[in-house]
């Protein structure tokens, strides 16, 4: 059986014969091995306790698989790892896998009233956030603070602060950069270091990428 693919296509495999896919042009294929606990663990989080996988492929139709939306932008950045032109902080990281996982397992639970974290388990998030900024933070410590699932705080924190965990994080990190650049004598590696970046060209990458220019260039504006 033959198969269409666009790119950004995504489909599950079973048991079923090899399947010939046709793509439109030569492209990239990301193979995902999913830790089979952590997706139960998601589904039961979000109320799907009789969650199991069914193949795309079975053989009883010839599908076309579309552009997958929600898949393609993450399959990018994943590329991007595997070919060693970006690193993920541990945020990064642990809200891309949440996300996945909750893709895979179809969890679309609704957001109940506003959607919004009570401002008392908010401030609880943010106070965390500021006390262990230096730390590799993840999305699943930022939750248990919140007394959520990552799945359902990671929607709760956004509609909460208008970012997303991960990218208030580093927002945050950035502003804290900034702080020392212009207060302390410290090498921008040093700093990079101090708040947990993975390595310096990370630094630099996002705080070139927020602010429109390179660490040093920023301390030689601020300090003249």
């Amino acid at each position: 059986m033959d198969v269409g693919v666009a790119e950004g296509g995504f489909y599950i495999v079973g048991p079923e014969p090899t399947t010939l896919l046709k793509v439109p042009e030569f492209s990239d294929t990301l193979e995902m091995y999913p830790d089979m606990t952590f997706l139960q663990t998601t589904a039961d989080q979000n109320g799907q306790s009789a969650f199991f996988f069914r193949s795309t492929l079975d053989g009883s139709r010839r599908p076309y698989l579309p552009v997958n939306r929600e898949i393609l932008p993450l399959a990018l950045v994943l590329r991007q790892v595997c070919l060693g032109r970006r690193s993920l902080s541990a945020i990064e990281a642990s809200s891309l896998e949440h996300l996945l996982a909750t893709h895979i397992v179809g969890a679309s639970a609704p957001l109940r009233g506003d959607g919004k974290l009570a401002p008392e388990a908010l401030q609880r998030v943010l106070d965390l956030i500021e006390d262990e900024l230096h730390l590799a933070l993840t999305l699943d410590h930022l939750a248990g603070e919140a007394r959520l699932s990552a799945f359902h705080f990671a929607r709760s924190f956004k509609r909460s602060t208008g970012f997303a965990p991960h990218k208030y994080v580093l927002a945050r990190k950035i502003e804290r950069a900034k702080q020392q650049l212009i207060t302390t004598n410290g090498t921008v590696e040093t700093i990079a270091t101090s708040l947990g970046f993975e390595n310096l060209h990370n630094f630099r990458r996002h705080f070139q990428a927020h602010l429109g220019v390179l660490p040093h260039v920023f301390r030689d504006l601020k300090c003249r």
